[in-house]
């Protein structure tokens, strides 16, 4: 083999092995992208830790919080004490989550607790998405599903109905989201400031919006009022 021809050759097997390379980082970079929509489009609720609850200091600045609960207070005025369904109709939903006569029966108390009077909604459970749950509120009609996987804990079934029912009665009562970019945070404040606190964190820790020192927080402020 010539110089040149030798020459050549190694040029030929470093542009090959730089094309390898580079289709590689490539592969490499949409795996990586892939599985970041993947998971946004899996964990809707969440914001980066799958698993809320930690140790962390609380993801929610103090600040935006209280703003909440002061926006709470004038609209509400008085906090409600802790919600405790008959034991019948919480033995009920434990031992049958998924039939919908228990769910509606559940849905129906908690609403009745929060003075809700608008329309009834009618609450199904429904085939998986990409959210756990979502609603759809108008004048003439109230629709809740709650898109849960199979044989999901009781408990976490539980805290979704309430935060639906926490969104219909914040939609009844025409109550603003303050501040704007946290909507689905005020639905959190809202349902312990409605007396939904222990429910709540007994089901919530792996899909809230809020973590468990959040809670915490929100709830030691609450205490301070007075309560109906």
């Amino acid at each position: 083999m010539t110089k040149e021809a030798l020459i050549n050759y190694l040029i030929g097997t470093i542009i090959i092995l730089l094309i390898i390379g580079i289709i590689k980082i490539i592969k490499w970079i949409l795996k990586q992208i892939v599985k970041i929509f993947t998971f946004q489009n899996k964990h809707p609720h969440k914001k980066s830790n799958p698993f809320i609850f930690s140790n962390n200091p609380g993801k929610n600045s103090k600040r935006d919080l209280d703003r909440i609960l002061l926006h709470i207070k004038v609209c509400v005025r008085e906090p409600k004490r802790n919600y405790q369904p008959s034991n019948r109709l919480l033995q009920n939903f434990l031992n049958n989550p998924y039939n919908t006569e228990c769910l509606n029966d559940l849905a129906q108390d908690i609403l009745k607790f929060i003075d809700y009077r608008g329309n009834m909604p009618t609450i199904q459970y429904g085939i998986l998405n990409n959210k756990l749950s979502n609603h759809e509120f108008s004048r003439n009609q109230c629709t809740i599903t709650i898109n849960s996987q199979p044989h999901q804990s009781p408990n976490i079934l539980i805290a979704l109905i309430i935060r639906e029912c926490i969104h219909l009665y914040m939609y009844y009562k025409k109550f603003d989201y303050v501040p704007k970019h946290l909507p689905e945070e005020n639905v959190d404040v809202y349902a312990v400031y409605l007396g939904f606190y222990n429910f709540m964190i007994n089901g919530y820790e792996k899909i809230g919006y809020l973590d468990l020192k959040d809670f915490q927080y929100i709830r030691g402020i609450i205490n301070t009022y007075k309560y109906e």
